[in-house]
């Protein structure tokens, strides 16, 4: 049942899991729950030998329950919650998932101009910032300057540097040096 909840959830999960049955109705499914699945996939599909990397793009948006389960998933904080079927012998090993490790890096990125100090987004990394069990490491990209496009430009097109020299300076008034736009 876990891994049908977890397709309800994740519907693209039904074409790699073809057996994921829905889940009974008489389950209720909370957000403890939903964290705890999330992180048992995650461990799942983790290993040593294979580590995942999880990216999540445009945190400027992230809704409240996504920052939760974000939260959880990377704190390693997944509730001591009894299996969904509470057998004598799931409840034994309920604290199995807690104890094996979760071989995951996440990367997320967000504009830092839309992220203010009062943004959900930004008390958590505050929070992920002063605990110590975390190695949180943040880079912060800026726009091309004109000699940084000027040489990117000269490589590319195999010209020198002095003749994409306008180019570079056109470039950088019509898009800001952003890469994005740079590169369209």
């Amino acid at each position: 049942e876990d891994v049908g909840i977890l397709a309800k959830h994740i519907p693209s999960l039904k074409l790699v899991v073809k057996n994921a049955s829905p889940p009974s109705d008489t389950i209720e499914v909370n957000e403890s729950i939903l964290h705890t699945l999330f992180g048992k996939l995650l461990q799942v599909l983790s290993s040593k030998r294979t580590p995942v990397l999880f990216f999540i793009d445009d945190l400027q948006w992230v809704d409240p329950l996504s920052l939760a389960l974000i939260t959880a998933l990377v704190k390693g904080a997944m509730p001591d919650l009894l299996p969904l079927s509470s057998t004598a012998e799931n409840m034994k090993n309920s604290n199995q998932f807690l104890e094996e490790d979760i071989n995951v890096m996440f990367v997320g990125s967000y504009r830092d101009n839309e992220v203010d100090d009062g943004h959900p987004l930004s008390k958590v990394l505050c929070k992920f910032q002063s605990d110590g069990s975390i190695n949180l490491t943040h880079i912060s990209l800026s726009g091309f300057t004109v000699d940084i496009l000027n040489e990117m430009l000269s490589e590319s097109l195999r010209t020198p540097l002095r003749r994409v020299r306008s180019l570079s300076e056109m470039v950088i008034q019509k898009t800001d040096g952003q890469p994005l736009h740079v590169i369209e």
